[in-house]
């Protein structure tokens, strides 16, 4: 298990000390939320959804902020790509990797490149992915159904082209940001964040510490399937008749 210095907080347990951490609020645009980033890194912390750490693994986070998940990555021993979409917010990832006391060594595993989800020319060329993770699955303050939509299109799309065969994308949701705003936000997630005709879709759910409830999503609303929407979920996406790696 990581422990919680890699779990970025506004209180003084934080990744990045917090006089350094700019006073900003939240955006529009979802900046300056971090609590989020914080949740969807303890869920990478304390759980193993099938890698082998003998591994090479190539981690790719998407929208990243902070980067909170992408320290866990790291912790772990990933090849960590951590990516938003404006290079200015690199300095935190960067300034998280160094007040987290990691090694040059292992550094040398972290990289920040700009990547737009709606911009496929931003996207790595090339490159193919074991983990790529998405903390959050919204890219603004109450989104409407079409901007959702088009937002989880692109998330699909870039699993399809940088998803190595074996690989695992992973999702984070806070179950209170579905609340309908300007559309039935919940409905498009279902449809188009989890679209089952590419991919093979787990949901889990905590139960205890370091424990997870697991189980294939299949049914086509997210009000049908049996889990308590009060609770934290991640979702885990692999190509269809891919065993995990």
């Amino acid at each position: 298990m990581v422990s919680n210095r890699y779990i970025f907080a506004q209180e003084s347990r934080g990744i990045i000390p917090p006089e350094v951490v700019p006073k900003v609020g939240l955006q529009g645009n979802g900046e300056g939320l971090v609590w989020e980033a914080g949740e969807s890194a303890l869920a990478l912390a304390v759980t193993e959804f099938g890698w082998r750490s003998a591994r090479r693994i190539r981690f790719l986070e998407v929208a990243s902020s902070v980067g909170a998940p992408s320290l866990v990555a790291l912790a772990k021993g990933f090849h960590v790509w951590s990516s938003d979409l404006r290079d200015e917010s690199a300095w935190q990832r960067w300034a998280g990797a160094r007040a987290s006391s990691f090694t040059e060594a292992q550094l040398k595993r972290f990289r920040t490149p700009r990547l737009d989800l709606l911009d496929e020319r931003t996207w790595p060329h090339g490159l193919f992915f074991d983990v790529i993770f998405l903390g959050s699955p919204f890219f603004m303050v109450g989104p409407t159904s079409e901007q959702q939509a088009a937002f989880c299109r692109s998330f699909q799309r870039l699993l399809a082209l940088h998803l190595a065969p074996q690989g695992l994308g992973m999702m984070f949701l806070n179950p209170v940001r579905l609340e309908p705003t300007g559309g039935n936000i919940r409905q498009t997630y279902a449809d188009d964040c989890l679209k089952r005709s590419s991919f093979a879709v787990m949901v889990h759910q905590p139960v205890a510490e370091g424990r997870w409830h697991s189980q294939w999503l299949q049914e086509d609303t997210l009000e049908d399937f049996d889990a308590p929407l009060h609770l934290p979920l991640v979702f885990t996406l692999r190509r269809r008749n891919a065993s995990i790696f």
